[in-house]
């Protein structure tokens, strides 16, 4: 990916204390301080020693942490709702709440009788796909057997 972006590309560098990546917390052969973000997306690393680029914005947020999001593939539920009993409501609350804590998606999990397991599956079809509620955080439906 282009880190530099487009023409009209609104570029961000967020500098931190201490940047996770998929490395580690920071690489042997160059410490990141940041990162940059194009088009709404992690275009690169930022390093102390890059030029400064006089079109981003900068936010520096030193001595915190930028980590990754957290992917849940495995929950029930969480906060008082329970995925195999819950409604588009409770979905929506969960989603509303779990943001907070650095989860950025969850595959809900789900274990009942087969005949309401069927009926909730269902349900969570039309949930998932409904755009009127951000349910975005939710990656899809993990349907627990013995099949």
């Amino acid at each position: 990916m282009n880190p530099q972006g487009g023409a009209n590309s609104a570029r961000l560098i967020v500098l931190a204390g201490r940047v996770i990546t998929p490395h580690g917390v920071s690489p042997l052969h160059r410490k990141p301080d940041g990162i940059v973000i194009s088009d709404g997306r992690i275009a690169a690393m930022h390093y102390a020693e890059d030029p400064p680029d006089i079109h981003a914005t900068i936010l520096d947020f030193r001595p915190f942490t930028i980590a990754p999001g957290i992917l849940d593939l495995h929950v029930h539920g969480g906060h008082g709702i329970d995925f195999a009993a819950t409604d588009m409501n409770g979905l929506a609350e969960f989603a509303r709440k779990r943001v907070s804590s650095g989860t950025t998606g969850v595959l809900a999990t789900i274990a009942l009788p087969w005949d309401a397991l069927l009926e909730q599956t269902a349900h969570y079809g039309r949930w998932l796909e409904d755009p009127s509620e951000d349910l975005g955080i939710f990656l899809g439906l993990h349907i627990e057997g013995p099949f």
